[in-house]
């Protein structure tokens, strides 16, 4: 057997050493996204998030609508949520459960076109507990654990259930009531609930859903209010099959901490505190009387550390929209100030 040149088994080695690197960085880079753009069509945008983050994307906006935009190497639902901000939209995770493929696209094509499906029914809530815990990073929903619990095998119970405990959007026909033959497994929501609508042996679809808010819908943008709109289904989750009586404090209490769960290790012991102490403090108003807990309200608010807070937050989104949305904002609430002095003289 020929002995190698040591030339040549050096070169080999280093040649073997250079592709474990690139591997390595490939595999670590898979699935981000890096964008840099100026004036670029929506459409555009969002077909380079959805090649680049592997993810189904769609929107029920204006696809030739100028964009600009500078990520490198973000998350799809960071990019998503920057995108938002650029163009004052709303966005959020969706899962549509049907008996066909054909009633999928059918919803699907609904969103796309700004409506709601017609004889669907749609599980949406926001967040109960608002806090910063999540810092300045968008999460996929569907990327948060979901133990299902049932213990019924309804399918639309079930789907509910995940979206109070992940903030995923689901959708199902209300004509279409199967049970499920098992319940899924622990596992990251989208995955789970890919399984749990298997097993009632449907169809299902998944994206990253971009649309215009509910404020907008029809009325003059506030951008003020840019960063609180959350569109189609309302701020509360108010939208088709919502009842304020099936919302779970225990579900969002699971949604919560699954939520920090996936921030940084080193800001999830802040993250937990943080989000104790809010918890504490909503479960102690309750049972309030609505006088009270109005006045209660007004007390927190006035607290200079929380308005400290606030403002970090609001600096921390607004340091993602554009200058020209900045000005805008800055001037709407100068207009707002000075409509409201005027009232009181």
């Amino acid at each position: 057997m020929p002995i190698l040149p040591k030339r040549l088994l050096l070169l080999t080695a280093t040649a073997a050493a250079l592709a474990l690197i690139l591997i390595g960085k490939w595999i670590a880079g898979w699935g981000l996204v890096t964008i840099h753009v100026k004036d670029a069509p929506l459409r555009r945008v969002i077909a380079s998030i959805a090649q680049q983050g592997h993810v189904q994307v769609e929107s029920s906006l204006d696809p030739s609508l100028p964009v600009t935009l500078d990520v490198d190497r973000v998350t799809p639902a960071e990019a998503i949520d920057l995108l938002a901000i650029r163009i004052d939209a709303a966005w959020r995770a969706v899962v549509i459960a049907a008996p066909t493929k054909a009633a999928v696209e059918e919803a699907t094509s609904s969103l796309r076109g700004g409506g709601s499906p017609k004889g669907w029914t749609a599980f949406y809530y926001q967040d109960r507990y608002p806090t910063g815990a999540a810092g300045n990073a968008a999460i996929d929903p569907r990327q948060l654990e979901w133990n299902p619990e049932g213990p019924e095998l309804d399918l639309a119970k079930l789907l509910d259930e995940a979206a109070q405990k992940s903030g995923v959007m689901t959708l199902v026909p209300a004509t279409w009531t199967p049970a499920v033959s098992k319940l899924p497994k622990a596992d990251a929501t989208g995955k789970a609930l890919r399984a749990l609508i298997g097993s009632a042996r449907g169809q299902d679809t998944s994206f990253l859903y971009l649309n215009e808010p509910r404020r907008q819908q029809g009325a003059t943008p506030d951008p003020e209010n840019t960063a609180a709109s959350t569109g189609w289904s309302g701020r509360r989750g108010d939208g088709p099959g919502w009842d304020r009586q099936s919302i779970k404090p225990e579900w969002a209490d699971q949604r919560a901490r699954a939520l920090i769960k996936k921030l940084p290790e080193a800001a999830q012991a802040e993250a937990t505190k943080e989000y104790e102490e809010t918890k504490a403090t909503f479960d102690g108003m309750k049972d309030l009387p609505p006088e009270a807990r109005q006045q209660k309200i007004r007390e927190i608010m006035a607290n200079p550390a929380l308005q400290e807070k606030m403002a970090d937050a609001r600096l921390l989104r607004d340091s993602k929209m554009t200058t020209a949305q900045r000005i805008n904002r800055a001037v709407s609430y100068v207009s707002r100030k000075a409509a409201a002095k005027a009232a009181n003289k």
